[in-house]
């Protein structure tokens, strides 16, 4: 089942809103979480652990400017993993431009040697079956759907153990630490077991494969 995960309010970074579905409640992609491990086994000399799920955008969903920082338990509250790699996989044939629901990288120029504070964005359309990859913390939104079908993905993080930045101030304390997305409130929230698929999307210098 598709759940809404919506955040507003103007002084929020990661104001949001669309639908997600932990890839463990969806039998026939079940599968999918020993592919992403295998993708990714170690990153920088040290193991992971992914956390991924399916996601669908509709007409007016988004994400603001958020950099997907977040400490994840696994196991127990005392057992912290960071997130430090992202993907999002494209699933919507023929999706343009003019549809809305690009990813926006918002340190593009600053990756290109410009100075600090002159960042300029740029617009990534989503392609089908194509895989955006990139290391957090990086900048980026997900602009408005203007279209009248869905846009899907599959999105998520690749965790490595330990507090590995600072968080933004407004997260200290949230518990998991959900973003860019928050559950609804009153839903029941799985413990991580390592490979278990139950992070919000994204989510969204991006690598492209």
């Amino acid at each position: 089942a598709w759940d809404l995960s919506e955040q507003g309010g103007e002084e929020d970074a990661a104001r949001h809103r669309f639908w997600s579905a932990d890839l463990t409640d969806i039998p026939a992609l079940a599968s999918l979480r020993g592919v992403f491990w295998r993708m990714l086994k170690v990153h920088g000399g040290e193991p992971t652990l992914p956390i991924f799920s399916a996601g669908r955008y509709g007409a007016s969903d988004f994400i603001g400017r958020h950099d997907d920082r977040a400490h994840v338990p696994f196991f127990n509250d005392g057992n912290v993993y960071s997130r430090t790699v992202a993907a999002i996989w494209y699933l919507t044939r023929d999706w343009s431009a003019e549809e809305g629901g690009s990813l926006l990288d918002l340190e593009a120029k600053a990756k290109g040697g410009a100075s600090p504070g002159e960042e300029e964005e740029a617009s990534l359309v989503p392609v089908y079956n194509s895989m955006v990859v990139f290391e957090v913390p990086h900048m980026h939104a997900v602009s408005a759907v203007s279209a009248a079908r869905y846009r899907y993905s599959i999105f998520g993080w690749w965790h490595q153990k330990g507090k590995r930045y600072e968080l933004p101030a407004q997260m200290h304390g949230a518990g998991e630490a959900e973003a860019p997305a928050k559950r609804n409130k009153g839903k029941k929230k799985k413990k991580r077991t390592g490979l278990v698929d139950e992070a919000p999307d994204s989510g969204e210098g991006f690598g492209l494969r």
